[in-house]
């Protein structure tokens, strides 16, 4: 047997199939600048029935990056798996602190604090893309996504204005992995022959809470806006 003409044979008839299979696949990438928040419940054993948690945090500046590969499984629906770096967090409301009258020229003492609590997520997302209209699509699908970092960042202000900060780790029993949704809409855009852009407003939002076994439960969410590439 002649392996040589074997092997030529396979080549050739094994080339458009690869080929084809190659003009599928494509590799992105895209930010999303959002607001990032935390969505609260409570059970029994909350011990401020009163106090609602979102009157005391307000959301702040996060979002995420990152890249990802595509297959398109037909000239509507595409399937993609990447990773992204995903910044969420909160911070509390300024609290004005009574200084008493024999300490109010004190410079060690502040009149105002508040917080900051920041959460460093590595994501593996996973979605699906179907394009209802030429320049239109639909994307959704879930994160698996790990917390490598929950910081807190304590702000002080003092009469004369000056400002301090400190950063320290939280000590809490929280979850590590979490499994988050995401959905979005967007257009998209020819920036080349091989290359698209796209925007996309999103919404991403955690199905596990974020400390274990606490009366007070907190699930991450970021509401954004995706902008991105994706090169075939």
């Amino acid at each position: 047997m002649n392996y040589k003409n074997v092997l030529l044979v396979y080549v050739l008839f094994s080339s458009p199939f690869v080929m084809a299979q190659y003009e599928k696949i494509s590799f992105g990438f895209e930010v999303t600048p959002a607001i990032t928040d935390w969505r609260a419940q409570t059970n029994e054993n909350y011990p401020f029935p009163g106090i609602l948690f979102a009157s005391q945090v307000n959301g702040k500046f996060g979002g995420s990056i990152g890249v990802y590969s595509a297959y398109g499984i037909s000239e509507k629906i595409e399937i993609s798996l990447g990773v992204n770096y995903y910044l969420n967090g909160v911070k509390t409301n300024k609290i004005d602190i009574f200084i008493p009258p024999f300490l109010e020229d004190d410079p060690a003492i502040p009149d105002v604090v508040w917080n900051a609590y920041n959460i460093h997520f590595v994501t593996i997302p996973l979605r699906v893309k179907y394009n209802f209209l030429p320049s239109f699509y639909i994307r959704g699908g879930g994160d698996f996504a790990y917390i490598v970092d929950y910081r807190v960042v304590s702000y002080q202000q003092f009469p004369d204005e000056r400002k301090s900060t400190s950063q320290s780790i939280e000590n809490v029993d929280y979850n590590k992995i979490n499994i988050n949704a995401n959905l979005g809409i967007g257009y998209q855009f020819k920036i080349s022959d091989r290359i698209l852009g796209y925007v996309e407003p999103s919404f991403n939002m955690s199905f596990m809470r974020l400390v274990k076994d606490v009366p007070l439960s907190e699930y991450p969410y970021y509401v954004g806006l995706t902008i991105g590439s994706q090169l075939k």
